[in-house]
C-alpha cells in the first residue's frame, strides 16, 4: 500500500516538474509564446466552425427521424413475439377462458 502511495506520489511530482519546466520555456521563448497565442486564438474562433457543422447536420437528424420508425416497423414485421408484446402493452393482455361445456340437464 505504501509503494503505491508513493509510486504516485512520485508521478505527481514528475508531472509538477514537467509542468514547471514548459512554464518556464513559455517564459523565456518568444516563438513558443507566438505559436500558443496562435493557437488560443484559433481555438477562440473555433465555436464558429462547431455552428456550421450543426447546421449541416441537420439532414443527418431528418433521416434518423425517418429511419428509425422505419426500422420499428420492420423489427415488428419481422418478429411475432416481439409484435404480440407490443400489442399486450397498446391493448392489455389478452383474457384467457377456461371453457366448460354445459352439462345436460332438464329439457324443457
Amino acid at each position: 500500500m505504501k509503494r503505491k502511495k508513493a509510486a504516485a506520489g512520485s508521478a505527481e511530482t514528475s508531472l509538477r516538474d514537467e509542468a514547471v519546466a514548459l512554464a518556464q520555456r513559455l517564459l523565456e521563448n518568444p516563438t513558443l509564446r507566438e505559436t500558443v497565442d496562435t493557437l488560443l486564438s484559433e481555438a477562440a474562433s473555433a465555436p464558429e466552425a462547431v455552428t456550421t457543422k450543426k447546421r449541416r447536420c441537420g439532414k443527418c437528424r431528418a433521416k434518423l427521424v425517418l429511419l428509425v420508425p422505419i426500422a420499428g416497423i420492420g423489427a415488428l414485421a419481422a418478429s411475432a413475439p416481439l409484435r404480440s408484446k407490443v400489442l399486450d402493452a397498446l391493448f392489455g393482455a389478452e383474457e384467457e377462458f377456461e371453457y366448460s361445456p354445459p352439462t345436460d340437464g332438464p329439457a324443457v
